[in-house]
């Protein structure tokens, strides 16, 4: 049993089930409003509008996906023996939570958002933690 990985996937199930309560919530608050923007001239700005909110949702709930599958390799990485290739799955599970840090403080940063936002947008954090706590279990 390695609690590293335990701690990592609790944290990523953790993640997982905010992402879907409170993540889909606040995306839905996001939707264009159909009857304001039906009553303007532009029905084709309303459209793309709409189009681009669904794509959004649509990678949105891809991001769900990642997170449930990586959640059942932690579990099973800290729980089992059952991956012969435990430490170098770990190292890449490790980087690629560390480079979803990265890419969402460079989209922050690319939207020149304030220091308030990468507090209240600090995803990252979590992701670098996660990461952090996989990176210590392949080199404990």
């Amino acid at each position: 049993m390695d609690l590293f990985y335990l701690v990592a996937g609790f944290l990523v199930a953790l993640t997982f089930f905010a992402h879907i309560i409170f993540g889909t919530k606040e995306s839905l608050n996001a939707r264009p409003n159909d009857q304001q923007t039906a009553d303007r001239v532009d029905v084709d700005s309303t459209s793309k509008k709409q189009q681009y909110w669904m794509q959004s949702m649509c990678a949105f709930q891809l991001v769900t996906v990642d997170l449930f599958i990586v959640g059942i390799i932690l579990f099973a990485m800290g729980l089992t023996e059952v991956i012969s290739f435990e430490t170098e799955l770990a190292y890449c599970l490790a980087v690629y939570f560390f480079l979803w840090a990265i890419a969402w403080l460079v989209q922050l940063s690319f939207l020149k958002k304030s220091n308030k936002q990468y507090y209240l947008l600090g995803q990252w954090a979590i992701f670098m933690l996660i990461g952090g706590l996989i990176l210590g279990g392949a080199l404990g």
